[in-house]
């Protein structure tokens, strides 16, 4: 199942939002200013019933698990590359000092292997930029926080939601293409935190191996589904 950048799920499926939360949204009767068709349309302005509530709901249902999706996916990659700037730093200054060790102790052989070892370490920290592109997925989360907190200053009309979801999409992507492992994760991270009451069978599966390897390898799109989508499949080939 490819991960987009967003729910590979309906809201009915997943259980989000319930009637209770859509008549919560519903505004009270009461004598306000009509708003005008031509400026706003049908599904657009306040809420003034049940399915324009439900739609103001949805959209920001939609857009904070965007975003939440996206942050819980640069913080993991932002870990991942800060941890390994951090161990070539240290594998670079632990082999520096038993290459001049090595030299001065009258031990070529070790000299040569550590020092070699220390070359091809800085040239890939030289090439690669692991702590630059750290702090550009960090740049990202910082981003998403920032709309994350407009969204909730912002007034609860579907027209508002939508323009501070137009800042989302305007975000220039940090990576061509997405680790897919990393974002299964960090699909379910979303949806746990945002559904009150979260099906587990609409969870990716991840293997423990793709887990280990998720920053390394990309994987397919397709590698990764439901658990109700693998029992799916099951009861077919069944």
């Amino acid at each position: 199942m490819e991960i987009t950048n967003g729910r590979p799920f309906t809201m009915a499926q997943c259980g989000e939002p319930t009637e209770a939360t859509v008549s919560a949204a519903t505004p009270a009767a009461s004598p306000e200013p009509a708003v005008p068709e031509a400026r706003w349309g049908n599904d657009e302005g306040r809420p003034s019933d049940a399915a324009s509530a439900e739609a103001l709901i949805e959209a920001e249902y939609d857009l904070k698990f965007e975003l939440v999706y996206r942050e819980t996916y640069h913080t993991d990659r932002a870990a991942f590359l800060l941890r390994v700037n951090k161990f070539g730093a240290f594998l670079t200054a632990i082999l520096g000092t038993a290459t001049v060790g090595g030299a001065l102790g009258d031990k070529p052989l070790l000299a040569a292997v550590t020092g070699f070892v220390v070359t091809i370490v800085s040239t890939l920290e030289l090439v690669m930029d692991f702590a630059g592109s750290a702090r550009k997925h960090e740049a990202q989360v910082g981003k998403f926080k920032a709309i994350r907190a407009e969204l909730a200053r912002c007034e609860r009309r579907l027209d508002a939601v939508r323009t501070v979801e137009a800042q989302c999409h305007c975000i220039d992507p940090v990576e061509a293409g997405s680790f897919h492992a990393v974002a299964a994760l960090a699909w379910n991270a979303a949806y746990l935190s945002l559904s009150k009451n979260a099906d587990r069978d609409c969870l990716i599966v991840v293997p423990t191996f793709d887990r280990l390897l998720r920053h390394v390898r990309r994987f397919s799109p397709d590698r990764f589904s439901s658990i109700e989508e693998t029992r799916a499949r099951a009861t077919k080939v069944q």
